[in-house]
């Protein structure tokens, strides 16, 4: 009855247990042939059970058996095979007779628990893997050719560990095993140390840590990559990178490290270098092919900062950078812009005689002056317009025609 009542027990079927304990009243003889009769039942139960399991085996050549496992009528296998794992190593009650215990090891029955045949498979695949490559560190998702997933095995040991659960699975034992093969305990320090003495060898030869973001050297580390990462996590975006501590920042400033997002330190060179143009030339305009000494394309930028504030792509605090310096966002007509200032020039001195080497804010005035008239007298391609004419004439302006 014991043997019964474990068995429904453990296949949550203890609806089925109506009575644990039995009075003896009379006739033993009855109560031993009952009793017979039952270990004749529970016999028939164990074959039905075992040929499910040996179908299995027939089929897939093992019995290794997830515990869910249900055949197609319907019978959990999967925790019949661990009850008799169990029962064999005496962790439940029950009988296994010498008899059944060969015909499951016919079957290649494993008895240690589930939990020690999965370490032993995940280790096996783990210690492959070190003999082939020199250490342990598969990618997250890495899947051998047996179709063991170890990347996520060693992360979920790593996690074990470090939150000291599950401590007889991970006995100090298994540990010392994993350490023999390369086990990383801490992956980001590890990669850390890794990659920042691939810093280290690229500050040697170029003399600083301005890596392309793309950059990737003799040993295959992505430098370029891993330095974008750290300046995000240390900006608040993340990526998953954990809080740099005050020695590993201090260690990469030594370097010359530059925190600034490579985006936003691009847009604050460029803003330098027109603040020095602009300091040197006294205007903004240039033209569009324009390139500083040091290569920043300059006229582009200036356009681009345009067209971007056109198309309200230009964030508020860069237009108000822009706009402090004088800059003028809004795209303007360059005739325009020339006009106005030999209108000022007229209402300051009267007439339009302006001297060869008069300059302001960029423009040489003399000469513009001199091609609107060259313009008007149809010298050139270009076409004023009727207002544009009346105009210039109105600020003092002489053609030929006129004359």
């Amino acid at each position: 009855m014991q043997v019964a009542i474990n068995y429904y027990r453990s296949h949550d079927g203890e609806k089925f247990v109506v009575n644990e304990t039995f009075e003896l009243i009379d006739k033993v003889a009855d109560c031993k042939a009952l009793f017979d009769e039952l270990e004749g039942t529970l016999s028939a139960s164990w074959d039905l059970m075992y040929e499910a399991a040996k179908s299995y085996h027939d089929k897939y050549g093992n019995i290794d058996i997830p515990k869910r496992y249900f055949t197609q009528e319907g019978y959990s296998l999967g925790l019949w095979l661990q009850t008799q794992r169990r029962v064999y190593n005496g962790t439940v009650n029950g009988i296994l007779t010498q008899v059944q215990i060969d015909k499951l090891n016919a079957l290649g029955m494993r008895w240690e628990s589930k939990s020690d045949v999965s370490w032993e498979k995940y280790y096996e695949a783990a210690k492959r893997y070190y003999e082939m490559n020199g250490d342990l560190q598969p990618k997250a998702l890495y899947v051998d050719d047996n179709g063991v997933d170890l990347g996520r095995w060693l992360a979920q040991i790593r996690m074990f560990r470090k939150n000291g659960i599950r401590s007889r699975f991970l006995s100090d034992e298994r540990i010392k095993s994993l350490d023999d093969i390369g086990m990383v305990w801490d992956v980001f320090d590890y990669i850390w140390e890794e990659y920042y003495s691939a810093a280290v060898k690229y500050h040697r030869e170029h003399g600083d840590l301005n890596v392309p973001a793309r950059y990737v050297d003799r040993d295959g580390i992505k430098l370029g990559q891993w330095l974008n990462n750290l300046r995000s996590a240390r900006n608040g975006a993340g990526n998953g990178y954990k809080e740099l501590t005050d020695e590993q920042k201090k260690r990469l400033d030594e370097l010359g490290m530059i925190w600034e997002n490579k985006l936003n330190l691009k847009w604050n060179n460029a803003f330098r270098a027109l603040c020095d143009y602009h300091l040197k030339f006294g205007t903004f305009e240039m033209k569009s092919g324009y390139r500083t000494e040091d290569g920043i394309t300059l006229g582009k930028w200036v356009r681009d900062q345009r067209d971007m504030f056109a198309k309200g792509k230009l964030s508020a605090e860069r237009a108000e950078k822009l706009r402090g310096i004088g800059f003028v966002l809004e795209k303007t007509d360059p005739w325009e812009e020339k006009f106005l200032l030999a209108k000022a020039y007229f209402d300051e001195h009267g007439d339009l005689k302006v001297p060869v080497d008069y300059k302001v804010n960029g423009v040489w005035l003399n000469k513009w002056v001199n091609e609107q008239k060259q313009i008007a007298e149809g010298k050139r391609k270009k076409k004023h317009t009727a207002e544009q004419l009346e105009r210039l004439r109105n600020i003092g302006l002489k053609f030929d025609s006129d004359i």
